[in-house]
């Protein structure tokens, strides 16, 4: 989805919400510096 969350964003009338953005700002806010991201294969390598 990251790939493409730019050309979504032009492409519609509504706000797009990332969850990677929405994540960043909260740990940001949290003052977390460091964080691990868990998920599948494609997750990590793409």
């Amino acid at each position: 989805m990251h790939k493409v969350a730019g050309d979504i964003e032009t492409s519609i009338n509504i706000p797009f919400l990332h969850i990677a953005y929405a994540t960043a700002g909260s740990l940001a806010l949290s003052g977390v510096r460091c964080a691990v991201l868990i998920g599948t294969g494609f997750t990590i390598s793409e």
